[in-house]
């Protein structure tokens, strides 16, 4: 039992050492504008309790709010995203109490008229496996797929084990309410064209969570990091998911104004658009 302690304890302090540089929390707003926040237990046993979503967090000053009431420093509690982008001012202030939220007015609004209140809804694979060697062999598949079409994609580790590639949905010339169906069938035939046994086919609703890029992940205390081409290629390669603590991403990265590293932004929309198209077409 000391043993268990103690190495929460150490996650809890790793955990606050990132948290508390300012660039980092910037950086991880950032990535929350127009999409809901999530907090999760990381695991199941540990005491720290809590499940809260539909969190509006778009500045630096709502994080230390919304993390400062609800304790998330002391709790081994991982950090998500939407997949969906909501429209303007449509995710409610809410209070941070979960029965007052239950009962307020603005917050059973917006969950009864939840899809009224999307406005996006982006690609994701979501790719996890048994050991960091065959995620890494699997991301480098589907790297390779995106980058021979073009595609304006970002991704980022989930944990030592899996990766999120995510493609905003506004490259898409698809309505909103086909795309979950549609980027379900892309991603089963990837998964069986390349067989990629990682890649979950049953992830695709307008309810879907992601890891939070720039987030602490308390399973295996590494960094939720958007990666460039040579920190996949390169350094991944070389350091395997060591490169992914958060001594090593502070010591070798510039975190500051580093987003979300989007490909080929050198295109313009419409190419890019054109693209993605391609992309459905012989995927879907």
């Amino acid at each position: 039992m000391a043993l268990i302690e103690e190495e929460r304890n150490r996650i809890i302090i790793q955990r606050k050492f990132w948290y508390n540089r300012v660039f980092v929390v910037l950086e991880l707003v950032k990535c929350l504008q127009h999409r809901e926040l999530s907090f999760l237990t990381a695991k199941e046993e540990d005491k720290s309790k809590l499940r809260m979503r539909q969190l509006f967090c778009e500045r630096y000053d709502f994080w230390k709010l919304i993390t400062e009431q609800l304790g998330f420093q002391e709790k081994l509690v991982n950090a998500y995203r939407s997949v969906a982008t909501y429209k303007p001012d449509t995710i409610p202030l809410s209070s941070l109490n979960l029965y007052r939220r239950l009962d307020s007015e603005a917050y059973q609004k917006f969950n009864e008229n939840f899809g009224e209140n999307i406005a996006d809804y982006d690609f994701l694979i979501d790719l996890d496996s048994e050991s960091f060697s065959d995620a890494y062999y699997q991301a480098s598949v589907i790297k390779s797929v995106f980058d021979d079409y073009k595609l304006p994609y970002s991704f980022w580790n989930s944990s030592s084990k899996g990766f999120h590639f995510v493609i905003e949905g506004k490259y898409f010339d698809i309505p909103l309410l086909n795309k979950p169906n549609a980027f379900a069938k892309v991603s089963y035939n990837l998964k069986g064209i390349y067989e990629l046994k990682g890649i979950d086919t049953e992830i695709f609703d307008f309810r879907r969570i992601v890891k939070l890029p720039y987030s602490f992940n308390c399973g295996d205390s590494t960094i939720v990091l958007p990666l460039s081409d040579e920190n996949f290629e390169k350094d991944l390669k070389i350091h395997l998911n060591k490169y992914l603590t958060s001594n090593s991403v502070l010591n070798r990265i510039m975190i500051k104004n580093r987003g979300l590293l989007t490909r080929n932004l050198d295109l313009s929309e419409e190419q890019l658009e054109a693209k993605c198209k391609k992309f459905i077409k012989d995927f879907g």
